[in-house]
């Protein structure tokens, strides 16, 4: 007799910003469309204290889709309530990976991510939820939208793959990924207006015949400077993390190719800091199938440079998302088979004290060993003192959790 494998959508892990929180005690949630494989992908909040989680749900009749759920806080605080949970299928009925998740200043959840069209192959595709009832916002068709969601396909109906969505402060979408064009891999970036339409001067690609590229997280500044992370592969057995910024536009001012000094070097994800830096995290590579988590910082005025990079003393980790807030970079990923989560000083990147050690592990660190195990974040989201945090895992008959302290 076989056991049915499965992965249900992890919602959130909320880790308290004192020790006494971090070591409280946790309730928990899930929440798993149509019985099949599900993955949470992207967390934030709200200033009402409203969560939201995009993922991706596998479904019976027509492949994985984008799934967007809403939830609060009940009256006492201590356990979350869906409010309303959608779902996007593109035109394709096919694969539908959700990869990215804003919030405009007026409330509107936005989600992105990769959907496989009618003969387009895979588009960049990008929809518009109502906060209030999670209906669409956007046209149902005409031109660029489909059922609501604005798509974005290369010439030549290549496979185009979205990894990561930002938004600036005229509410224009920001999203990075890339496509293929002969086997060969090209950084693409392209902007949507509030409206859906495509913003003047975008998209624009990165990339040369000869090297392999791949951009996996977007941010941008008050500025409205974007920056870009990814990796550039230099051959097969050695890549470089990478991180572009563009500036008035898409004017390309910084490029810089990192080498930890091993093989394969990878950014997943990259968030702006208060003192005009970008906070990048990735995995680093000293040896050969050797990932360490590690996190870059950046600094792009007037002297353009690496700050500093801590990277995580055990192997077998990687980290995938990045946040600030007051003066600290958090980011998160895996460590084995357990959630790994850091705080670091912005001006030196030490582990912060203010997370004291927990007899295990050291100051600034914390590691979530969860029941069921083979669990792997995928997003981190700060809010007052806690710190959201999704992905998902698997397990023979249970799902993994939504947990807060």
């Amino acid at each position: 007799m076989s056991t049915l494998k499965y992965r249900s959508l992890l919602v959130g892990l909320i880790l308290g910003a004192s020790v006494a929180i971090c070591q409280g005690q946790t309730d928990y949630d899930d929440f798993d469309y149509e019985g099949n494989t599900n993955v949470g992908s992207k967390i934030l909040a709200d200033r009402e204290g409203n969560i939201y989680v995009a993922g991706t749900g596998l479904s019976d009749s027509h492949g994985n889709d984008f799934v967007l759920l809403k939830y609060r806080l009940d009256a006492e605080g201590d356990a979350f309530v869906l409010q309303w949970s959608v779902f996007y299928d593109g035109p394709g009925n096919g694969e539908d990976v959700v990869t990215g998740l804003v919030l405009s200043k007026d409330g509107i959840p936005y989600v992105s991510g990769y959907s496989q069209g009618s003969g387009t192959g895979y588009d960049f595709a990008v929809k518009a939820f109502n906060p209030a009832d999670g209906t669409r916002i956007w046209p149902a068709s005409g031109g660029i939208f489909h059922n609501g969601a604005a798509r974005y396909n290369t010439s030549g109906s290549q496979n185009d793959f979205a990894r990561d969505m930002a938004i600036d402060v005229s509410g224009n979408l920001l999203i990075c990924g890339d496509y293929l064009v002969s086997s060969r891999s090209y950084g693409l970036t392209i902007v949507f207006e509030p409206d859906g339409d495509i913003k003047s001067g975008w998209p624009e690609v990165y990339g040369s015949s000869t090297k392999n590229v791949y951009l996996n997280g977007i941010a941008t500044d008050a500025a409205n400077r974007v920056a870009v992370c990814g990796k550039v592969q230099v051959d097969e057995d050695d890549s470089n993390m990478l991180f572009l910024l563009y500036t008035g536009g898409s004017t390309l001012t910084v490029e810089e190719a990192y080498d930890y000094g091993g093989f394969h070097d990878i950014a997943y994800d990259v968030t702006y800091t208060e003192l005009a830096r970008f906070a990048v995290a990735g995995s680093v590579q000293p040896f050969s199938n050797d990932d360490r988590f590690a996190v870059a910082l950046f600094r792009y005025n007037n002297d353009p440079a690496r700050v500093w990079t801590k990277v995580y003393a055990t192997t077998d980790s990687e980290s995938v998302a990045v946040t600030y807030g007051d003066g600290f970079v958090y980011a998160t990923g895996r460590v084995g088979n357990s959630f790994l989560t850091v705080k670091l000083e912005e001006g030196d990147g030490d582990y912060s004290t203010t997370w004291a050690t927990d007899g295990t592990h050291g100051a600034g660190v914390r590691v979530f060993d969860s029941n069921p195990s083979n669990s792997t974040a995928k997003d981190i989201w700060l809010a007052g003192t806690n710190v959201y945090i999704t992905g998902n895992g698997n397990t023979a008959g249970a799902a993994p959790r939504l947990l807060h302290t």
